[in-house]
């Protein structure tokens, strides 16, 4: 078993609705991917903030004595 955590960038927007405000913006997001063998991921999960992707990818991995991977940039 794997367990890996990767970053994404996408942009985020909300539907004007005319009562609260229209916010844009990019928003990064970690994912904790878990492998069995295969090639898909079995199960994922998303955070917004990169220490907790990390802190909960490590819990899963220890848990589960899988291999933890880290493919997401270094904090500049």
């Amino acid at each position: 078993m794997t367990v890996e955590v990767i970053s994404t960038n996408k942009r985020s927007t909300n539907i004007p609705n005319g009562i609260s405000p229209t916010l844009s913006g990019n928003v990064i997001e970690f994912k904790a991917l878990l492998y069995p063998t295969a090639s898909q991921p079995l199960l994922s999960f998303v955070y917004l903030n990169r220490d907790q992707a990390i802190t909960q990818a490590q819990r899963l991995a220890s848990g589960l004595n899988a291999d933890l991977v880290l493919r997401i940039p270094e904090r500049p």
